[in-house]
């Protein structure tokens, strides 16, 4: 099985690695506000891991069956 589908199936580890990375970006974000350093870069990490998410439900979420014609006829 692939291991990306494994890990979307789990999804509350799948949102603590999410709430665990978005976290990690925060909080050296502001370490380098404080310090007075650029931080233009981190709004665009943030999008990207958004990204990344998104694009997992895209390929692993479930997906509706079409519906088939009336079968009673």
């Amino acid at each position: 099985m692939d291991h990306l589908k494994i890990f979307y199936d789990q999804e509350p580890v799948r949102e603590a690695v999410r709430t665990y990375l978005l976290d990690l970006l925060d909080v050296s974000a502001l370490k380098d506000v404080y310090k007075g350093e650029d931080v233009s870069g981190y709004k665009e990490a943030r999008a990207t891991i958004d990204r990344m998410f998104a694009r997992l439900e895209e390929l692993y979420g479930q997906k509706d069956k079409p519906l088939s014609g009336n079968k009673a006829r």
